[in-house]
């Protein structure tokens, strides 16, 4: 895969058991974790810490790539929300 990537966003699918459970915004290289890591939005049923996704990384028709990966809290960022917006 191209890192760093190209200019723009990228938007990858995230599998579990070959159905569509979210969505990947990017891809980076993390320093500080040593690692690739991607940000993505999942399907609450499926976003608890440790769930084993596959990112499908790539566009369709370009190369693509199956990346596995647990499903891990943000944990960068503390978690300040007042109000549980599921409700919304």
């Amino acid at each position: 895969m191209e890192l760093p990537r190209r200019r723009g966003p990228s938007f990858d699918q995230v599998l579990l058991s070959g159905n569509r459970v979210g969505v990947s915004t990017g891809r980076a290289l993390s320093p500080c974790q040593r690692a690739t890591i991607s940000l993505c939005v999942i399907d609450p049923a499926y976003a608890d810490p440790g769930t084993e996704v596959t990112a499908l990384w790539g566009r369709p028709g370009t190369s693509q790539r199956e990346i596995r990966a647990p499903v891990a809290a943000l944990h960068l960022k503390p978690d300040h929300r007042r109000s549980d917006v599921s409700k919304l």
